[in-house]
């Protein structure tokens, strides 16, 4: 009987150390990193917006997130390979209800409050290596 319950606990604390080390891995499938950061516009966090990350040649990934509260973050099994990567940020303009039934968005185009040089003509290039994969981004 003590045998049994014996085994029983070591069986247990195996399964325990083996879940607990596949928890926090920050690499993914073929060796994908986990990408995280901060992201400011003129000194205050993005309240809501996205960011991508393009690569350059020789780079098969891609990846991005939403921005919220100035926060982003990949996970590994969607994350990016090491790789030099432009990137791309936007925060989109929230559109006015207008005063027609149900509210619903004026006419007015929906336009980006960050300037073109941080998206569509982005110049903010990353270079994504293992132990580095936790970005801050100071835009002005």
């Amino acid at each position: 009987m003590r045998r049994a319950q014996g085994a029983g606990i070591a069986l247990t604390g195996l399964a325990i150390v083996l879940v607990a080390g596949c928890g926090g891995s920050s690499t993914g499938p073929g060796g994908r990193l986990a990408i995280s950061g901060t992201v400011t516009y003129k000194g205050s966090p993005i309240q809501s917006g996205s960011i991508e990350f393009v690569p350059h040649p020789g780079v098969k990934t891609s990846g991005g997130d939403m921005i919220t509260n100035g926060r982003f973050r990949i996970p590994a099994d969607k994350g990016l390979e090491p790789g030099v990567y432009t990137v791309k940020i936007s925060a989109l303009d929230t559109p006015r209800a207008t005063d027609e039934p149900g509210g619903l968005p004026g006419k007015d185009p929906v336009k980006d409050t960050i300037p073109a040089k941080y998206n569509e003509k982005s110049i903010l290039t990353k270079e994504v290596k293992p132990g580095e994969t936790n970005f801050e981004f100071k835009l002005d």
